[in-house]
């Protein structure tokens, strides 16, 4: 940063600071006004990031768990290349090849998967991503060590478990029991489950804030209200001439309510940062930063905005060249509490003085995600920025046609471009609303993925305990007892890890909502919501295999024993 004592026309110093950024860190960290391109947020990125890597080692963990609980049906394999000569290390190795296979088929498929449906994901997501990144050396070399790691990581343990089996024992039937390793398989299944519940309450969270946002009173009317372009290719005088001709053009028409002319709109950023600005005769360290909106005198009304002191600008009182309205945010920044206090003060603004006519109330002038900054409004009624027209007409297509004639009439030199407020506004949530859509794809995708690793470890369960339902069936036990003793493990593991999940997921929801200005809170319904939700996708998981097991005839399951 660089630090420079400059001067005003009036010889005041003023302290000018400069700073450097890197130009990669615009699109996704700088957030500054008036950048090169639209802002990304990288902490999103990190995020989605995040959540593609639980995924992944959802899936890893999947293998991990139908590895070691299928070691009974590989141990008589192990027993049999034992004594033929195979060393451990040998057996090892095939085990970790057949991981290698299959992460190296996924890593395929999934390449496949991402080809068929980017369009999709970029019709959901409103991004353009290409197939370009396949031509990076970057992107194979971090796909490689994904696949290197995935094939370690998933095929290690299941390796050396399966490798340790003595043959002797093996070959003579006494094989280690079913349930031995069954600690790490719930351990695992917790975190999958874990892993999933965070995902789901982030997802409801994502959207809670979401309706907050859309729901919340923005202090300004905003429909039908259609939004001009104003012209440049027109000489300064006649401009103001013109536009009167426009609204009185317009009105003859029978379409127009009302119609004001301004430098910036509601949910666009203030570009113009004034700083100095303080009361007459306070000393020049007092002074305040601003972001100045120039307008006419039929802003406040055209978007409905309040008055909580003082009037509105108007051409009845003459000289409103030299008259000021405020904000209430503003107002109190200049040291006032109540706005009343403020009418008929003079400002030093830059140098000249003006009067302060009018405080309106606090309004939202970006969306929720952005704090109520302190706004001085100045006086000029042929600004060039925006013109916006509450229309009046049922039929928006016809009332457009005819604004665009008269605008053509007057202004023929220049493009006609417009826009609706109300759809402009709400163009601010789309970020947040395709986050949280793809959010909620991933969660679906991650608990998908969680389930099929429970599908199957269910099954494999349900295949060891065959005599043990047998058995209790003989005894008097009925359907839903078995059923019930069968979900009952389940069900407390995923109670354990909605206490694992849970506290991660309030913490992860609270430092997100911090960067919301206006936010919602946590609330309970977005915890205990997913946690039925889980519960009732798992007891339809291992269902399928439970129900047919609780139902087969006892003596075949004891016969097959």
């Amino acid at each position: 940063m660089v630090q420079r004592l400059a001067k005003m026309q009036d010889g005041t110093p003023v302290h000018v600071s400069y700073s450097l950024a890197p130009l990669s860190d615009i699109h996704l960290y700088s957030h500054g006004r008036m950048e090169a391109e639209p802002n990304g947020d990288g902490n999103t990125v990190y995020l989605l990031l995040a959540i593609a890597m639980f995924i992944i080692v959802i899936a890893w963990i999947n293998y991990i768990n139908l590895a070691t609980a299928r070691a009974l049906n590989r141990a008589v394999e192990v027993g049999v290349r034992k004594a033929v000569g195979s060393q451990r290390s040998q057996l090892i190795w095939q085990f970790l090849f057949e991981s290698a296979l299959l992460n190296a088929l996924a890593v395929g498929l999934s390449l496949l998967l991402i080809t068929a449906v980017l369009p999709l994901f970029n019709l959901m997501s409103g991004q353009s991503l290409s197939m370009s990144l396949f031509g990076s050396a970057t992107f194979w070399a971090a796909l490689g060590g994904l696949y290197v790691a995935g094939s370690l990581l998933s095929g290690v343990y299941p390796a050396f478990v399966l490798s340790r089996f003595k043959p002797v024992v093996v070959l003579k039937g006494r094989v280690i029991s079913a349930r031995q390793g069954a600690g790490l398989r719930k351990a695992l299944v917790v975190f999958q489950f874990a892993a999933s519940l965070f995902l789901l309450v982030g997802t409801l969270i994502v959207f809670k804030q979401i309706r907050f946002m859309r729901a919340q009173e923005l202090g300004f009317q905003m429909e039908q209200t259609l939004v001009v372009k104003a012209p440049m290719a027109v000489d300064d005088v006649l401009y103001g001439q013109k536009l009167g001709a426009l609204r009185q053009n317009l009105r003859n028409e029978s379409i127009l309510q009302n119609m004001t002319a301004s430098s910036y709109i509601p949910g666009e950023p203030v570009e113009f940062n004034a700083a100095g600005i303080r009361l007459r005769g306070e000393d020049f360290k007092m002074g305040k930063e601003y972001r100045v909106i120039t307008t006419d005198d039929q802003y406040v009304p055209a978007f409905g905005l309040k008055l909580a002191a003082g009037r509105n600008f108007s051409e009845q009182f003459g000289g409103e060249a030299e008259s000021v309205m405020f904000n209430v945010t503003g107002i109190r920044k200049l040291g006032f509490t109540d706005p009343k206090e403020a009418i008929g003060k003079q400002i030093d603004f830059w140098n000249r003085f003006y009067t302060i006519v009018g405080v309106v109330d606090d309004y939202h002038q970006q969306s929720l995600r952005e704090t109520i900054e302190p706004l001085v409004f100045r006086y000029d009624p042929a600004i060039k920025g925006a013109i916006s027209m509450k229309i009046t007409a049922a039929n928006a297509q016809q009332a457009i046609a005819t604004v665009e004639r008269q605008y053509a009439a007057l202004f023929p030199d220049n493009p006609f471009q417009y826009f609706f407020l109300d759809q402009y506004f709400n163009n601010q949530y789309q970020a947040d609303q395709r986050f949280g859509q793809v959010f909620g794809l991933f969660t679906g995708l991650a608990i998908f993925v969680a389930c099929l690793g429970l599908f199957g470890l269910a099954s494999f369960t349900v295949m060891q305990r065959t005599k043990e339902i047998g058995v209790r069936k003989v005894l008097g036990a009925s359907v839903p007892q078995i059923l019930g003793l069968l979900y009952r493990e389940y069900a407390t593991l995923i109670v354990w890890a909605f206490g694992m999940g849970a506290p991660l997921a309030w913490w992860f929801s609270s430092r997100w909502l911090e960067g919301y200005a206006f936010r919602t809170g946590v609330g309970w319904l977005p915890f205990v919501l997913p946690l039925l939700i889980v519960l009732f996708v798992a007891f339809l998981t291992v269902s399928v295999q439970s129900f047919r097991a609780a139902t087969a005839n006892p003596v075949k399951s004891l016969r097959s024993e």
